[in-house]
């Protein structure tokens, strides 16, 4: 009798489906970058990518599990290691993308927030070298995407100058002679 090892088959296209949507989460960035201007002529990484990396990691523990049961069927024909194999080696690399990723996307988020929201807009808030770095990667992605390289020091100027003016004037509705700190 000629049976196949199912559970075997089963690990390995898992394994293949979790390298494959590893590779899709690294190089194919999905989200438009909206911000600074740029208004969506370039794709960067984002949420989608994340989530294409653990789904990449999710498959590839499902491998590992299909291919361990597989080896109880020593008298099936069929791969018994191979969704081992793969699966342990896109555990890896599945967690390694993941993270670079998700810094990635984080600056998809600093850009689409014009610079407002996220963990590099606090860091760049108390560094003015790390503001200066950032601001010359954003007058480069604005460069790529064909649009005039303001960088991250003219969006800026515009919020603050409506905050002081309208701190000013509700100090001056109210009666009080404080002056504020942003003036």
């Amino acid at each position: 009798m000629n049976r196949r090892n199912t559970k075997g088959y089963i690990g390995l296209f898992l394994g293949l489906a979790s390298i494959a949507a590893i590779i899709v989460a690294v190089f194919v960035p999905f989200t438009k970058l909206t911000g600074f201007g740029i208004d969506g002529k370039i794709t960067f990484f984002g949420t989608i990518n994340v989530a294409l990396c653990w789904i990449g990691v999710v498959l590839a523990i499902a491998a590992i599990v299909f291919g361990a049961m597989s080896k109880k069927d020593a008298d099936k024909k069929g791969p018994r290691k191979s969704g081992v194999i793969i699966g342990i080696i896109c555990i890896v690399l599945g967690l390694i993308a993941s993270l670079v990723v998700g810094l990635l996307s984080m600056f998809t988020e600093f850009i689409n927030s014009e610079g407002t929201d996220g963990v590099i807009a606090n860091i760049i808030r108390d560094d003015p070298n790390t503001k200066k770095q950032v601001d010359d990667v954003i007058k480069g992605i604005q460069e790529m995407a064909g649009v005039k390289k303001n960088g991250i020091s003219s969006s800026e100027s515009t919020p603050q100058a409506s905050d002081n003016t309208e701190s000013e004037v509700s100090d001056s509705a109210s009666g009080s002679s404080t002056v504020s700190e942003d003036a």
